[in-house]
């Protein structure tokens, strides 16, 4: 199990994707998800289930929905929670039939099951409460976003019509009886064929849209990606002719995530107000090597979202995830790399005494410190991009002790560009790259053993990537090309193991 995840949500066998109906409910964190539990591949999907008090460690709860039906047989798909006005805790999602050998045509329908305790879960008798419509491209309508506004209830639908991908609106008065109420959001053509998991929330005083797009085209694709996930910021305006037509007047489409496996993104409120995210930390074309040892998927950690300058949602790490902190390792500030021995010497020896374990690549024209080593840290990093002469600086984690191993975080304050490249991480690969300009870069990073989150300045871009190296290339370095960085503070902490004794 040199794979598994120390204080992430993965499945405990099996195969997990998107996160499902997520809510706070009587005092507990719930996150469901799409689960396989009798193998590490896809298959017919159920509904796993988590629960948590404080966001940090998780239970295991009983598998929550099974694919039992005529209408769900091959599959309960992705969709969304609500507390109904009896108290109740009602999961939406979409029942799944193929409908010819080939799986290119599906029968899509909207269903519904509600709990008293929020551990088990019975299906409506009324199911389907929304049938498929015979509009849509091969049956594609899923992924029911159901939400309280204006005085009722709304779900949105992601599906797919005439080539491309759209959001539909139904409204209800009872959450059993649905009325169409038309297209919210429609690709021009360049943003995919297939439009899932809409996500609609007011934010900061604005309407945003999150969207899971399938077949991208141009600016949004990276290395081939055949999914990304994004949003769009705007204004929300429903009653409208004909018939109480529901629509997004909205703005350009925007990453979400700068990385490699981040789709599938799912948010909602917690008790204080916040909006916290969850999303799929995987993606359906890179290698599972965790299918080896029985499981396969994951989710990221929780994320706090807010509103930036621009009109940008930045992700930031929710802060209750401090309570994952164990020990801290590293505690300094004003610390020069890249310069000669006695700089070096001169600024480097506080709090841990880093300096007398640098070590300087003489070979490759580089400075490189190690700093510590580990596979589940926390690392909060600031360079001071104003008063250092390299030309290129970053972090090297998870690397060997011959660096042929390594994930390499790198500013290049020439070009004001940021770089996450994975191509020595292991059996995975890719670079992803951004214009970034600052004067001061700060990296707040959380390593486990297959994966690295990513938030730079705080949460202005981020970046997901599952990681598969050695289990010994646990090195972390900080280096410098051409002249010298300045790192204004730097903090690590060894982080915990939330499933250690627990049966795997």
């Amino acid at each position: 199990m040199k794979r598994r995840l120390a204080y992430h949500l993965m499945p405990p066998r099996g195969w997990m994707n998107d996160p499902n109906g997520l809510i706070y409910y009587r005092g507990e964190y719930h996150v469901f998800y799409q689960h396989y539990p009798h193998g590490p591949k896809w298959g017919p999907m159920h509904w796993g289930h988590f629960t948590s008090r404080d966001l940090v460690h998780w239970q295991e709860a009983p598998i929550a929905l099974y694919p039992d039906r005529p209408y769900d047989a091959d599959g309960c798909f992705s969709g969304s929670a609500v507390v109904d006005p009896l108290g109740r805790l009602v999961l939406f999602y979409t029942g799944h039939r193929w409908v010819d050998r080939e799986k290119k045509h599906v029968r899509q329908v909207q269903c519904r099951a509600f709990s008293r305790d929020g551990r088990g879960f019975e299906k409506d008798p009324a199911n389907p409460l929304i049938a498929e419509p015979v509009d849509v491209d091969g049956g594609h309508i899923r992924d029911p976003k159901v939400f309280y506004r204006d005085g009722r209830w709304w779900m949105l639908l992601g599906a797919r019509k005439a080539g491309r991908g759209e959001v539909r609106a139904y409204r209800s008065d009872d959450l059993v009886s649905w009325e169409a109420a038309g297209v919210v959001a429609r690709s021009d053509g360049a943003l995919g064929f297939m439009w899932e998991c809409p996500d609609l929330f007011a934010l900061d005083g604005r309407d945003v849209l999150v969207l899971s797009v399938e077949g991208p085209k141009g600016p949004f694709v990276c290395d081939g990606e055949r999914s990304v996930t994004g949003y769009v910021v705007g204004t929300w305006r429903a009653g409208l002719p004909p018939a109480g037509q529901a629509v997004l007047e909205h703005g350009p489409f925007v990453r979400l995530d700068d990385g490699f496996d981040f789709y599938a993104a799912q948010t909602f409120l917690g008790p204080d107000g916040r909006r916290l995210l969850f999303a799929w930390m995987d993606d359906w074309q890179g290698p599972k090597p965790t299918v080896d040892e029985g499981w396969s998927g994951a989710l990221t950690l929780p994320r706090e979202l807010v509103l930036g300058p621009g009109e940008r949602l930045r992700m930031r790490p929710a802060r209750e995830l401090v309570q994952l902190r164990e020990a801290e390792l590293i505690n300094v500030r004003h610390w020069l790399v890249g310069a000669s021995d006695a700089e070096m010497r001169g600024v480097g020896t506080r709090g841990v005494g880093i300096a007398e374990s640098a070590e300087v690549n003489e070979a490759a024209d580089r400075a490189a410190v190690a700093v510590t080593r580990g596979d589940r840290l926390e690392i909060d990093l600031t360079f001071d991009v104003a008063r250092s002469t390299a030309h290129r600086f970053g972090i090297d984690v998870r690397a060997s002790s011959d660096r042929r191993e390594r994930t390499r975080l790198l500013y290049d304050r020439r070009a004001r560009r940021f770089r996450f490249d994975r191509s020595r991480s292991g059996i995975v690969g890719g670079i992803r790259e951004v214009s970034l300009s600052a004067e001061r870069l700060r990296l707040h990073l959380f390593i486990d053993r297959s994966s690295v989150e990513l938030f730079v300045n705080d949460g202005e871009r981020s970046f997901t990537a599952r990681v598969y190296p050695d289990p010994g290339s646990d090195g972390v370095l900080i280096f410098a090309e051409g002249g010298a960085v300045v790192v204004e503070s730097m903090r690590v902490w060894r982080l915990k193991d939330i499933w250690a004794g627990m049966p795997q």
